[in-house]
């Protein structure tokens, strides 16, 4: 069974790093995702779209065998997650609004745009 663990700063610095190692040691699929957002209930634990807030290492044999204090039930039905509109961008793939000229260096390269000169 997949466990999905946040790889964020405030996950890593509230122990997900040693929660994910004690996940892996007891033989279990570790995935590192982005956070959902909910940095209080870090480290969250994702497994089998139930989560699970504040986890330790110590609580790990409890949650592969599905007796936990710490379920908060599926993720993407909490409260601060099911009242928002979740959007995705994908910047790398919008076009450039006018390609350089030929010969001169591309303004994502850090070259300076046709007509201009360098302040160096």
């Amino acid at each position: 069974m997949p466990v999905r663990i946040s790889d964020d700063a405030s996950a890593r610095a509230t122990g997900a790093d040693d929660v994910a190692a004690a996940f892996a040691a007891a033989g279990a699929d570790v995935a590192r995702v982005s956070s959902w957002g909910m940095q209080w209930l870090e480290p969250l634990v994702e497994v089998d779209g139930i989560g699970h807030a504040n986890v330790t290492p110590a609580d790990v044999a409890d949650i592969l065998a599905g007796s936990t204090r710490l379920a908060i039930g599926p993720v993407a039905e909490h409260p601060f997650i099911a009242r928002q509109q979740r959007l995705t961008f994908a910047p790398s793939r919008w076009p450039i609004s006018r390609p350089p000229a030929a010969g001169a260096a591309s303004p994502r390269r850090g070259g300076s745009a046709p007509g201009r000169r360098s302040r160096r």
